[in-house]
């Protein structure tokens, strides 16, 4: 499914960095015949089995490329991450949800050239760790919204790191990162006060969280945690609010 819209700004120039990485692609223009025709104009392009080929070519034909979904792609490697996001710097919305070929190298370089980014999707890319969301946080301050889904390796200092240089997050789904704490937590909600969305289902947080974010937060819609979590909440933070919920 293809979205068309009109851009006016020239396309990006390749890095020798870019070059060098999609070196093991080289004379590869010709895509699969399911990709659209070279356009200037192309914005968003989406596919659930692209692999390293389809991100070259895709990033020279369409260097206006603001959204990219390509979750469950299994077989795109840093290599083709690289070689795109070296001719599609306007990317702001990024779906890598089941990538589970793309490591840290690829976010690292990604977030280096991309810096529009306000929206990404980690989620089951589990060769993605601390390194990779401390640049996301270095280079794309804008972020708004961030899915972490799985990322059994992430830490405290990834989240930290988030809380302190992304003030616009929104949305952050960290279900399944077992070392996010409160000491992470109470750093967000203390200094993301727009956060809206957040799932914390199999992490290390406690009531100590919640009474943070209720405290810090007030455009809080869902946040969602465990039953038990759920069940021990102090009563006079159950009768105030109403955006606590258990899957």
């Amino acid at each position: 499914m293809m979205m068309m819209m009109q851009l006016t700004a020239p396309p990006s120039s390749t890095s020798r960095q870019g070059d060098s990485d999609a070196a093991s692609l080289s004379g590869t223009e010709d895509a699969p015949s399911k990709m659209p025709p070279r356009s200037l104009h192309l914005t968003k392009w989406k596919s659930e089995d692209a692999d390293d080929k389809m991100m070259l070519t895709a990033g020279r034909r369409y260097p206006n490329l603001s959204h990219l979904v390509i979750a469950r792609s299994i077989q795109v490697t840093d290599v083709g991450l690289i070689s795109l996001a070296n001719k599609c710097k306007k990317l702001a919305h990024v779906d890598l949800a089941g990538c589970s070929m793309i490591t840290d190298k690829g976010i690292v370089k990604l977030a280096s050239l991309c810096h529009a980014l306000q929206w990404i999707s980690l989620g089951r890319c589990e060769l993605v760790g601390d390194e990779g969301i401390a640049a996301l946080a270095e280079h794309c301050t804008g972020l708004k919204s961030i899915r972490m889904n799985g990322l059994t390796g992430i830490t405290k200092e990834a989240i930290e790191a988030l809380a302190k240089s992304c003030p616009k997050l929104e949305y952050v789904n960290f279900m399944h990162c077992s070392n996010v704490n409160d000491d992470a937590m109470c750093a967000l909600a203390r200094q993301c006060p727009l956060l809206q969305h957040i799932d914390l289902r199999n992490t290390a947080v406690s009531n100590v969280t919640l009474l943070e974010l209720n405290e810090h937060c007030p455009n809080l819609v869902k946040v969602v945690v465990d039953l038990p979590l759920y069940h021990t909440m102090p009563e006079e933070l159950a009768a105030q609010v109403s955006w606590i919920k258990y899957v």
